[in-house]
Order: C-alpha cells, then structure tokens, then sequence
C-alpha cells in the first residue's frame, strides 16, 4: 500500500522566495502531488501505466533550483516505500535531475543500483563528471562502454572533460580512438577537439591536419569550429617552432571566408595579428568591422598599450567613449596603464 508523504520537506517555506517563483514552486508541489495521487490508483492495474507516469512527471523537476531537488528526492522515496522498483530509464531520469542539481553523490549511487547501465546513463554520468573537472571518474565509466555501443554523443562528453581539464594529448588520442571506430564526429566534438589542440600544437602540420579533417566534414561553414580552428592557427603563430606568416595567412583565409562572424570571431584574428607584432593589420581588420564590439575594442587597446603605442591606445579609448560603448573593467585597467607610461 502507498503511505501519504508531505512532498515539501519540513521547515520549507515558500515566502523565502520572490512571489514570482513561489508560484512557480506550489505549482510543481501541486503537479507532482496529482501524480502521486493517480500513482496509487494506478499501481495495483497497471504497472507500465505508474512507471511511465512517474518518468513522465519527473520532467516537472529539472529547474536548477533547492525545490527541484527536495521534491525530486520526496517522488524517489515516494517510489522505494510503496514498493514500486524503477528501471533503467526512471532512474536515467533522476540521475539526470541530480547531475543537473550537481549532487553527484546521489547521481552515482543510482547510477550503480542499475544492472546494466544503457549509453544514455552512461553518457549523463561521464558529462557530469566532465562539468565538476573529473576526468578519473569519467574514463572510469567511459572506459566500461563496450566498442560497439559508443556512440558520438558518449565520445563527446569524455573528450570534453579531458578539454576542460586542459589535457590537450589526451583529447586527441581519444578523438583518434573515435575515427578509427568509424564514428563521424559533429560540430561540438571539432570544437572541443580544436580546443584542445590550441593548449599542445607548435608546428603548421598540427593545425593543417585538423583543418582538413573539418573541411571533408562539411563543418567549415559552422561558426563555432571555425573559430576554434582559427584560434589553433592563432596560437600556433606564436610558437617559436613555427613560421608565423603562413599561419596567420590560413587564419586570415578562413576568417575571411566566414559566413557569419561572431565577437569570438573578430577578437581571435585581431588577437592573433596583435601577438605576432602587426598592429597595422589587427587596425585594418578592426576598422572594417561593422559593429564595434567591446571584446575587440578592449583587445585593440590593449594592443596598443602593450606594444608602446600609449597615444593610438588613448585616442582608440576617446573613439569609443564618444560612441557611447560602455566601458568595462578590463577597458580602465587598460586605459589606466596607458596613462601610467604616457
């Protein structure tokens, strides 16, 4: 038999809260307080029809808030103490609510009461390891995928949290490892693979042999692994191993050849020409954009400042005030030391 349980824990208060998003929790105590309801008429006919009622009303859970989690915790005990035993995709559901939440813990802990696991918990569990910078516990549930169940989607959350942890060597052996499987990689896997390659490459063939690898793809048109792969080229320009010119021309190329150009896109090349000591061409392109964007602004100041140019960095500073573009932190830092060695 089902026991009735207050689905808001003791000492919850719904007036701690903006009246907005108050309203926002009585409707989900309310939601999930009918679903528990229709739950114990349905248990002893159906139990197909309670799980996928229990699967369907935890979507109501997922906002990043205190109350999603207390009452995603009250559905769960709900299920343990009337007997009902979830299986796989529940408990993929809740695993999924608590990574969102960011208790691991309590993920893991169901993430092992599952038999056998299918790719989409696996997957869940890897990303979240991968956002808390994990990488040990990642490879960990990565590594007992069999072969022929990883798919692009699992690759992708473990080559993240090598990514993230910087470890630009383990990212692409790992993206190696998912070619040599026949799995075609999408935009988020170039993107983050480029990203990574951008901590470790210092030679032309480093960047050429990705940049080929994304034209095959057809991802060339996609903004964000363009302008990863710019930012390879960008960072590759630098290293004393390698000749900067024609780096920074296959930059140049394929930022010219862009389709739509973000502030991410803008910033990289004007960066890029900044760092290898031509100004002239980092103005030429930052004068020819159409929208003055604060992130190039800053860049191109700074640019200025640290190469010694302290008069074209005040007069760049006037520009911009008289534009009316707001000026941030990092702008008056800028500005401030301009002065200083004026």
């Amino acid at each position: 038999m089902f026991k009735k349980y207050d689905l808001v824990p003791n000492g919850w208060n719904c007036q701690q809260f903006p009246s907005q998003e108050s309203q926002h929790i009585i409707d989900m105590k309310n939601a999930a307080a009918a679903s528990l309801n229709l739950v114990k008429n349905l248990y002893e006919t159906n139990i197909r029809t309670v799980a996928n009622h229990y699967a369907g009303h935890l979507q109501l859970f997922y906002q990043h808030s205190p109350c999603s989690y207390s009452l995603a915790r009250c559905v769960y005990a709900h299920m343990i103490t009337s007997g009902f035993r979830p299986r796989g995709h529940i408990l993929n559901r809740l695993i999924d609510i608590y990574c969102k939440l960011s208790d691991l813990v309590c993920a893991h802990h169901l993430f092992d009461i599952i038999p056998e696991p299918d790719i989409v918990g696996r997957t869940m569990m890897i990303a979240a390891y991968s956002v808390a910078s994990n990488p040990e516990l990642a490879w960990e549930i990565f590594s007992t995928i069999a072969l022929s169940v990883r798919d692009t989607d699992s690759y992708n959350a473990m080559i993240t949290a090598y990514s993230r942890n910087e470890d630009g060597h383990a990212t692409i052996e790992l993206y190696r490892d998912m070619r040599r499987e026949n799995l075609w990689p999408d935009n988020f896997t170039f993107t983050t693979t480029l990203s990574a390659l951008e901590l470790i490459a210092d030679r032309e063939t480093h960047c050429q042999q990705l940049d080929c690898v994304v034209v095959k793809s057809g991802t060339e048109s996609a903004t964000s692994v363009v302008n990863a792969l710019i930012s390879v080229y960008v960072k590759c320009a630098s290293s004393p191993l390698a000749s900067s010119s024609p780096l920074m021309a296959a930059a140049r190329k394929l930022f010219d050849g862009m389709l739509v150009k973000d502030e991410l896109s803008w910033t990289t090349i004007i960066t890029g020409y900044i760092r290898n000591d031509d100004l002239y061409v980092a103005r030429q392109i930052f004068d020819g954009m159409d929208e003055k964007l604060v992130a190039a602004w800053n860049t191109m100041i700074s640019g200025y400042v640290h190469n010694g140019f302290v008069p074209e960095a005040l007069e760049l500073f006037r520009r911009m005030h008289l534009s009316g573009i707001k000026h941030d932190e990092f702008m008056y830092s800028g500005v401030l030391s301009a002065c200083a060695n004026a």
